[in-house]
């Protein structure tokens, strides 16, 4: 999975709509369930922050939440684009 790209979350950009977590769930799961994906994002309810989450010992780095993704929050970046530590800001594991 070296050559496989890696996806760059920016918490700023997600508007929380989940679609993420649902193209997740169906490509790999065969359903639309939240909880069966390896992506989750958080809310606050009070300031609307949102917080991606990405399981990186489960994802398959299939891309579906970077292609729903309608707010540009996710991306696909080289490995080597990579912010040090493997993650962009904004999604953690």
């Amino acid at each position: 999975m070296a050559d496989r790209p890696q996806i760059s979350c920016d918490a700023v950009k997600c508007t929380g709509c989940r679609i993420c977590m649902l193209a997740c769930s169906w490509v790999n799961t065969k359903t639309h369930n939240p909880r069966n994906s390896f992506i989750r994002v958080d809310v606050n309810e009070k300031n609307f922050a949102c917080r991606i989450l990405l399981d990186t010992e489960k994802c398959r780095r299939c891309l579906s939440c970077v292609s729903f993704c309608p707010s540009g929050a996710l991306q696909a970046v080289e490995a080597e684009n990579m912010q040090e530590g493997g993650r962009s800001n904004g999604c953690t594991a």
